[in-house]
């Protein structure tokens, strides 16, 4: 199945017009990016959608690839460019996964000259693919920020550090934070491992309203709300 993709992607990129097959493209780079095949790097980066302002799929998947010498590209791709599109977004994400550190410094400036009454929530979910400690303060951080505490909590999860981990527990049992309910309603749309953990986290509360939240939902969900060594 890789090798139809990756060639299937190959015979796109030899396409004569540059606006056929978007879809496809998407889809293929998805998938490859999923897979984690190392083949697939020059194909997407030969890719005439690289260029694309709307797709942020060929970039995300380059991200995953996990191979350094895209960083390059990457960066000539968004350059010039805020991080608030969807691919813009995308860029930056990719850059941070592969050990950018200039991608890395750069979103810790534009977070910290981001005024706190407005949402920072691009800059919060690219921060959420770096697993170094730098990142984790600064999220720990926006747990307090009412605009943007259900993204930074996201962030931590994606993180999964035990540091991360830490920061959420430290907010999610505390009698005085304010968000605890809010954010178990915002984040539990769906069942992960990450999120069972967070919400074994919230059942010890201090704060009533966060430890009925998160038992309510235990009961809504039931046996899906084990813990995956259990």
């Amino acid at each position: 199945m890789r090798r139809i993709l990756i060639e299937s992607a190959r015979r796109k990129s030899a396409g004569t017009r540059p606006s056929d097959d978007q879809q496809f493209v998407d889809q293929a780079a998805k998938i490859l990016g999923d897979l984690g095949d190392p083949r697939a790097t020059q194909v997407l980066l030969q890719q005439p959608k690289f260029g694309n302002t709307y797709s942020p799929e060929v970039p995300r998947a380059l991200g995953k690839l996990g191979d350094k010498s895209v960083i390059e590209p990457l960066r000539e791709a968004g350059q010039q460019r805020h991080i608030h599109q969807p691919r813009e977004v995308a860029i930056y994400e990719a850059l941070v996964r592969l050990g950018d550190e200039q991608a890395f410094e750069d979103v810790l400036k534009r977070l910290a000259t981001t005024d706190p009454q407005r949402s920072a929530e691009h800059l919060l979910a690219v921060l959420g693919h770096s697993d170094s400690p730098l990142a984790t303060l600064p999220l720990s951080r926006q747990l307090d920020n009412p605009n943007s505490y259900a993204t930074a909590a996201e962030a931590l999860l994606h993180q999964g550090t035990p540091r991360a981990m830490r920061e959420l527990e430290r907010r999610l049992t505390a009698e005085d934070y304010p968000h605890g309910a809010n954010l178990l309603s915002r984040m539990l749309q769906n069942s992960t491992p990450e999120k069972i953990e967070m919400l074994y986290l919230a059942g010890n509360s201090l704060k009533p309203q966060t430890r009925q939240a998160a038992e309510n939902y235990m009961r809504r969900w039931g046996p899906n709300t084990r813990r995956p060594e259990q």
